[in-house]
């Protein structure tokens, strides 16, 4: 699973940025997927636009948002 997933990335020391998408949208299961080491949380179903905006934000990505 993806809290499980992200947890053994960060155990092996891997610092990639993890965005989880989850079904879970409850603020503790939202909390509990950032404490295994994910960087931001989507609910499903996934909104590209949402995660556009994580990526811009987190300067994941190299251009600034349109007006």
């Amino acid at each position: 699973n993806g809290p499980e997933s992200v947890k053994e990335m960060r155990r092996v020391g891997s610092d990639v940025h993890v965005v989880g998408i989850t079904g879970n949208i409850l603020p503790e299961d939202i909390a509990f997927f950032i404490s295994c080491g994910a960087n931001a949380v989507l609910p499903k179903p996934l909104k590209l636009a949402e995660l556009d905006n994580i990526c811009i934000e987190y300067g994941v990505v190299g251009r600034t948002r349109s007006p």
